[in-house]
């Protein structure tokens, strides 16, 4: 997992893995652009604070205190009634941060407590007693363990996944699903991108596309590749911003997965390089 520290013109990249005693720890690693490690900050799964290595380098890089989890406030969506998720707590001990939906209600008391693989994020919910308990933790489940492997998040996919997950709670959750859910999850750091054989393969190809487009599902997929054309830097969230005036979240992240899938558009992301990639 990579985040770019800006201010300091290092990457900080996140390591995962298990020590001598069987304990799950993870280091941050803050490394120059030679892929040289500069400085490191151990992270314990068991406690949500962290300590200062002893011997810190002297470039000023942001160092986890002891202080607990940063709190941040979950937007709630538009006009969001809380039909299927009434409170959300998302504690993930990786960045340090809490992300909380504030409980609207104080009836329906169905709780869910999740931890992902290696325990560095814990999701705890409150949803409706109209919502089934199996499908939900399976949600759960799957969303704890994908931000544990994603690389950035930005606040606003909480409120995207909120909207998200009102809907498909409701009914069976599906692998295709999942895979929509990871898609928009990585979507602040993913860079879509089609060409101009993209768009003949697809205008030769969509009939055969496995959920069977309409033409009206054509015309909206097309824009999708359109602005995905030649695209460098512009992410997949970004993409998304311009095209939610007319199309619902779940119909999009179901397009790009289509898209995808297809290889119509390439979905890139940054990627770890070891030392044979530069052999």
């Amino acid at each position: 997992m990579e985040i770019r520290v800006d201010s300091t013109g290092l990457s900080e990249f996140v390591d995962i893995h298990t020590c001598k005693d069987d304990k799950l720890t993870a280091l941050i690693l803050f490394v120059d652009a030679q892929y040289a490690v500069r400085s490191q900050v151990p992270i314990s799964s068991e406690e949500a604070t962290t300590s200062s290595p002893d011997n810190f380098a002297s470039i000023p890089v942001p160092v986890p205190r002891k202080s607990g989890l940063s709190k941040i406030k979950i937007t709630p969506p538009e006009n969001f009634k809380a039909s299927v998720i009434n409170e959300l707590i998302v504690k993930d001990k990786l960045r340090q941060l809490q992300y909380s939906l504030e409980s609207k209600k104080t009836i329906e008391e169905r709780d869910i407590m999740i931890d992902s693989q290696f325990c560095f994020v814990h999701i705890y919910a409150n949803v409706s007693n109209r919502t089934d308990l199996v499908q939900a933790k399976r949600w759960f489940k799957e969303i704890a363990n994908s931000l544990e492997q994603t690389i950035h998040i930005k606040d606003e996919i909480f409120t995207l996944l909120l909207t998200y997950l009102e809907e498909k709670l409701k009914k069976d959750s599906y692998i295709r699903e999942f895979k929509e859910l990871e898609i928009l999850l990585n979507s602040p750091v993913t860079v879509p991108i089609s060409t101009q054989k993209s768009i003949k393969d697809f205008s030769d190809r969509w009939v055969s596309i496995e959920s069977k487009l309409t033409l009206g599902d054509y015309n909206e997929y097309h824009k999708i590749i359109l602005a995905c054309l030649d695209n460098k830097q512009i992410t997949l969230l970004e993409i998304f911003s311009i095209m939610k005036s007319h199309m619902k979240l779940s119909y999009f992240l179901s397009a790009v997965h289509d898209l995808f899938s297809n290889a119509f558009i390439k979905l890139e992301k940054p990627q770890f390089f070891g030392i044979s990639d530069f052999e």
